[in-house]
């Protein structure tokens, strides 16, 4: 079972410490960082797939990145649809569906 926790830690854990915080800086916002991260996931993924036979090393490796890069949504979009509705209803009925 602890096994099983161990994906989602990592990319909690990436959240907190490296990606979290920079959405929150005024300089950056949220965009710079969705935005770069779905480039590098787009790369994690065509690494992926043109991974050769007998790299296995490397595609866990790529696998691995991809899911660290591709997390952000999970912890930064909360905020994104935050901030595009003010009014409390129709924000509540949004994140309802998130």
């Amino acid at each position: 079972m602890e096994a099983l926790a161990y994906p989602k830690n990592r990319n909690l854990i990436s959240n907190i410490f490296y990606r979290a915080p920079l959405t929150e800086s005024p300089r950056l916002g949220r965009r710079p960082v969705l935005l770069g991260c779905a480039f590098l996931f787009v790369l994690a993924c065509l690494g992926q797939a043109l991974v050769r036979e007998g790299q296995w090393s490397l595609f866990l490796f790529l696998r691995f990145m991809g899911g660290v890069v591709g997390s952000p949504p999970i912890s930064v979009f909360g905020g994104v649809i935050a901030d595009l509705y003010e009014d409390l209803v129709k924000r509540g009925r949004v994140m309802m569906y998130w």
